[in-house]
């Protein structure tokens, strides 16, 4: 009997324990002047004042003895920054702090913990001291009731350890978590937004690979063969591969070739002058020469290629040249093929093009990207920005078979069909301070037309509304 009498003792002291801890005082913020008006109860921890929908509204607060508040004008998930003041007594209006209605974080605390106790913000010997903790006395300072506002302090370095997660339904995308930009990341958004005109083409996933023998040139001619190796693929320094490259610069000339006969081409030509960042496709590439196929008899009598039949050579060129044939011969000088007409827009203008990163020995051994499979370029239109995405299928079928190689085995060919075209556009999105509540919050809208469309393949669904979420709202 006696045990059961002691059970219950114990049993009824843990239950009292616990409903006293549970009754610990509240901290309290109110949004008007002598505790007033709307209310909201913390208790002890950190809070961003966004996510309790009383960001900027704190007008005076109450704080249970024994308790601290700092309150900061700014704040990050983690912490407060901004000028800042340390509270352990009610305030019946924070104006006298500089703060009221700028209090976006808060940190709630007890002043002791163990042997020590919390020391607040103080001036000593003419400079501000931040609040610490100090080993309790056993004779204890008076209790400083004057509460000192900090200086600014400085916006912390956020680091967040996750990767963006997104999730698909349809033709929603939603970001369940917004991470740190990758390094892979941070070097494809400089790529596409400082050297290619915001867009990123066909090696946005990584460097695309091309075959590594010459491409022949068919005649028309019987006296000539079919064989002739005309397009070399190039390479940069000691690289055993080949690749597709972007070509980013200023048109210097658009126009379109019109050569009959032995060696017929409609290519459309698009000088430019390179970007610093891709000179190196100048000035990695073959060197001007005047080759032994200018210089045969049989290719002088039949061939129309500019340089060709000529003794001498450049010495050295200014521009690459994108060339691209389309399925267009002209009856007239005064009708264009609309990939004529439109690159001609872009005289003097920037331009970027992708595709096989070559050397033309008809050609004093000119560098190009040829076939070049996607052109593009932006400009600023009607107060947005308007982009102009080209991908295109050399119509001379040059370069589609590994029979036209020179020797039929060298990887794939350069413009195998059917041509594919991504283009990656680089965007931001300014997000609004109050984890866009604010009521400024826009969305950005991307709208897309067709310039020209035939023989593209069909996907289903893309004639939809394709929307990007984040935090609830439609970004």
């Amino acid at each position: 009997m006696k045990l059961l009498n002691h059970l219950i003792v114990i049993l009824f002291i843990l239950k009292l324990s616990f409903t006293v801890m549970a009754q610990t005082p509240a901290v309290v913020l109110y949004d008007q002047v002598n505790y007033s008006g709307n209310e909201k109860r913390l208790g002890i921890g950190r809070y961003l004042l966004s996510n309790l929908n009383f960001d900027n509204k704190v007008a005076s607060i109450k704080i249970p003895e024994g308790i601290v508040a700092v309150l900061y004008e700014s704040g990050t998930k983690k912490e407060g920054y901004g000028i800042s003041v340390d509270l352990l007594e009610n305030c019946p209006d924070i104006s006298v702090y500089k703060l009221n209605n700028k209090v976006s974080y808060i940190r709630i605390f007890k002043a002791t913990r163990g042997n020590y106790v919390y020391s607040r913000n103080a001036i000593v010997n003419g400079r501000f001291r931040f609040g610490a903790w100090e080993r309790k006395r056993k004779n204890p300072l008076p209790i400083n009731h004057t509460a000192v506002v900090s200086p600014p302090i400085p916006k912390p370095s956020e680091t967040i350890s996750t990767t963006t997660v997104m999730s698909v339904n349809g033709p929603n995308t939603t970001i369940k978590t917004l991470g740190v930009q990758s390094s892979k990341g941070r070097t494809l958004w400089k790529k596409a937004t400082n050297n290619q005109l915001g867009v990123i083409g066909n090696d946005f996933r990584g460097n695309i690979q091309t075959g590594s023998a010459a491409f022949e040139r068919a005649s028309n001619n019987i006296a000539i063969p079919d064989n002739i190796n005309f397009w070399f693929p190039q390479k940069q320094g000691r690289s055993k591969l080949y690749f597709k490259r972007t070509l980013a610069g200023k048109v210097e000339e658009a126009h379109q070739t019109i050569i009959r006969g032995t060696f017929e081409d409609y290519d459309v030509n698009i000088y430019i002058r390179p970007f610093t960042n891709y000179r190196y496709l100048l000035t990695d590439a073959h060197k001007p020469a005047y080759t032994s196929l200018m210089a045969s008899d049989d290719i002088k009598k039949n061939i129309e290629i500019e340089s060709a039949g000529k003794t001498g050579c450049p010495n050295k060129f200014d521009a690459l040249e994108a060339e691209i044939a389309e399925d267009y011969r002209p009856t007239g000088d005064d009708y264009k093929a609309n990939l004529t007409a439109l690159v001609e827009t872009q005289k003097n203008k920037n331009i970027c093009v992708f595709g096989p990163w070559i050397w033309d020995k008809g050609h004093c051994c000119h560098p190009e990207i040829h076939p070049a499979e996607q052109v593009w370029w932006s400009e600023t239109k009607n107060n947005g920005k308007q982009y102009n995405l080209n991908v295109l299928c050399d119509a001379s079928r040059r370069f589609f078979w590994y029979h036209q190689m020179d020797d039929g085995t060298k990887l794939k060919p350069w413009a195998e069909p059917p041509i594919k075209g991504l283009f990656a556009i680089a965007f931001s999105y300014p997000l609004p301070q109050n984890n866009l509540t604010s009521s400024s919050y826009k969305s950005l809208q991307f709208r897309v037309s067709d310039i020209e469309k035939e023989d593209v393949r069909s996907y289903p669904n893309t004639n939809q509304t394709y929307n990007l979420i984040y935090l609830g709202k439609n970004i």
